[in-house]
């Protein structure tokens, strides 16, 4: 159905609240300290726009609770609404799931299997793959909203747990066992001394032995009975729903939609400056967009390096030296006056401290005290991050703007104009996320464009072009009737040019009605041109050769199309012959997106109008007959 996806709406009542409070200027902004314009401090929180902070575990989904509590906060701004009036909870499952999935719907998609693609067959991959911002952003961007996390809670389909999986003891000595199968085949070669520090660690780390059980004479099978005694008492302490649980969700789940969609995905600047590996320093400007962006009410994520060595819990704060990212959390304000001496840790004799005072204030996902986490029907509670007056830990904490690992800097804004009473429907053609951010410049013009087939009558209501530049130009052209190979053919219907401070995904609505008929093939021509003078095309990619998960492609004949110069070309025929052509990248089409509501003119049913027309002339001749009978009795 070329590439057409039919967004079913959600009923959300949290969508249907009404809106009393108006977003109009930084609640908590101290005194404007430079020329930029930007207080010396911010936070979010003071606009009623943040969630609290919630537990990612058991799974490697910081990405998507970073992004989920992105997408909050920006519905809660567009909505001119706060959290306490809407208490709104979207799914991280749903956002996780299927952003690290492709797309299994052959009757709706042409794209049939393009997407990330788990190396393991457990219906829980792609939940265990890990993931980057890019990835929830790319999956917004199809018209797809975040849902409500009663849909799809963050558990799997029994509500099963940690605790109640390992009081089973059949089923939890399968797992033990399987997980420690090299450790059964080590232990009859281990010397006495190899025995004794292992028996050690195991009894530093809390396993109880049954009275007689030694270094000298444990078994492998005394090792799993404490092991599984050892992880019922954990789980006991502090619980979690169960990775052996069932957490995937049927395709039918992947296209909720509710009122707010995503208006901008913006990659902004990293704000510590590298080359190569080596850090060299700080970004200001890309610092001081991060925090225009937060002012704006938008919802911010970012990644770095996450360890134990450099967490200050004096402080709850954090600064290391790594430049490795392997953490994501949403950022909600920042402080230019936290003390770097807040920061400061040592290893081995060795003092780390940051070259400058000023921190990030970041929202984690690994629990908190202040607010707690839901398991199974009980409320648990973790020691992590800031504390407040009461000494309790709160979730979030202090990322000093000199931690070397600072990047993948999201920005994403949401908006309700892509609703209507009839549904919307998104014409899209790629569904690969976007990790490398390939593109290649040229001195003279380059276009790309989209070309679809309406499947109903229907009104654009929005275009979605991604800018691989900062502070580009677009130019969008839509032509009705195009040739097959000539996708600037045919009638243009509309035109419109935009510039765009940040790299991403923007949707432009059009400023007035633009008709397109059932059947009637309608294409989208874009072009973005830099401030150097250069223009842009760019594709997205993801790596064929990923351990958990990879990227897979699909580029149909007649989608894409690019002109470089010397006419129009189907992109399957030319993508390999272009610069940022990588055999080991699956490469998509291009990233135009045409959003539509069902829409009838008022001059296509003459029916209609006849009847009308016949109403007005009957109430007439009714009006002229009634004048006369009272002229004729006065």
């Amino acid at each position: 159905m070329n590439g057409k996806a039919v967004l079913s709406t959600a009923v959300v009542l949290l969508f249907l609240l009404s809106s009393s409070a108006v977003l109009t200027s930084p609640a908590s902004a101290d005194q404007v300290t430079d020329d930029t314009g930007l207080p010396s401090s911010f936070d979010q929180r003071d606009l009623g726009i943040v969630t609290p902070p919630k537990y990612q575990y058991p799974w490697d989904t910081c990405w998507a609770f970073a992004g989920t509590g992105s997408a909050e906060t920006a519905i809660l701004s567009a909505m001119g609404s706060t959290y306490g009036e809407t208490v709104l909870d979207l799914s991280e499952r749903h956002v996780a799931y299927f952003s690290n999935n492709y797309v299994d719907d052959p009757i709706t998609y042409t794209q049939q299997g393009e997407g990330l693609h788990a190396r393991s067959s457990d219906p829980n991959a792609p939940l265990a793959a890990g993931g980057v911002p890019y990835s929830y952003a790319q999956f917004f961007s199809t018209g797809v909203s975040p849902v409500p996390e009663t849909s799809y809670p963050y558990q799997g389909k029994n509500g099963e747990t940690m605790s109640q999986f390992y009081q089973d003891h059949d089923r939890a000595e399968v797992v033990v066992r399987e997980d420690n199968k090299d450790l059964e085949d080590l232990i009859p070669f281990l010397m006495d001394e190899e025995r004794e520090k292992l028996f050690d660690s195991w009894i530093e780390k809390g396993l109880i032995f049954p009275e007689g059980v030694d270094a000298e004479n444990f078994t492998f099978d005394d090792f799993v009975e404490a092991d599984i005694d050892y992880l019922q008492r954990q789980y006991q302490e502090h619980d979690e729903y169960s990775v052996y649980d069932d957490w995937s969700i049927v395709i039918e789940g992947r296209n909720g939609t509710t009122v707010y969609t995503m208006k901008d995905g913006n990659r902004m600047r990293d704000p510590c400056k590298t080359e190569g590996s080596a850090w060299i320093g700080i970004d200001e400007d890309a610092m001081n967009a991060i925090k225009s962006e937060l002012m704006l009410g938008h919802g911010l994520s970012i990644s770095y390096g996450a360890g134990n060595r450099g967490y200050n819990d004096e402080f709850g704060t954090y600064y290391q030296t790594t430049t490795i990212a392997t953490h994501a959390v949403q950022i909600v304000g920042w402080d230019d006056s936290i003390s770097k001496d807040r920061f400061a840790y040592v290893v081995e004799d060795l003092k780390f401290i940051p070259e400058g005072d000023g921190a990030w204030l970041c929202k984690n996902s690994w629990g908190s005290e202040t607010y707690g986490y839901d398991i199974g029907g009980k409320t648990y509670y973790n020691d992590w991050g800031i504390k407040d007056e009461n000494g309790k830990h709160t979730g979030y904490f202090w990322l000093s703007y000199y931690d070397r690992s600072l990047k993948y800097v999201e920005s994403v804004s949401f908006s309700d104009k892509l609703s209507g009473e009839n549904g919307s429907t998104c014409y899209v053609y790629d569904f690969l996320p976007d990790d490398k951010n390939r593109y290649c410049e040229y001195g003279t013009p380059a276009s790309m464009s989209n070309v679809f087939t309406a499947d109903s009558d229907m009104k654009i209501t929005g275009i979605s072009v991604s800018t691989r530049e900062y502070g580009s130009d677009v130019s969008v052209k839509v032509y009705a009737d195009p040739e097959s190979a000539n996708p600037s053919s045919g009638k243009l219907i509309y035109d419109t040019e935009y510039s765009y401070p940040y790299a991403g995904i923007h949707v432009i609505y059009p400023d007035k009605t633009v008709e397109i008929k059932k059947g009637q093939r309608f294409s989208v021509v874009y072009e973005e041109h830099t401030p150097e003078g250069r223009y842009v095309l760019g594709v997205n990619s993801y790596s064929k050769e990923g351990l958990k998960i990879y990227g897979v492609s699909v580029i149909n004949r007649g989608e894409s199309f690019l002109n470089l110069g010397d006419g129009w070309k189907d992109l399957v025929d030319e993508m390999e012959g272009l610069e940022i052509y990588d055999p080991g990248l699956a490469m998509d089409n291009f990233s135009i997106k045409v959003f539509s509501a069902d829409f009838h003119s008022e001059d296509e049913h003459p029916e209609y109008m006849a009847v009308l027309f016949g109403i007005i002339a009957v109430g007439a001749i009714v009006l002229l007959l009634v004048r006369r009978h009272r002229t004729k009795y006065r």
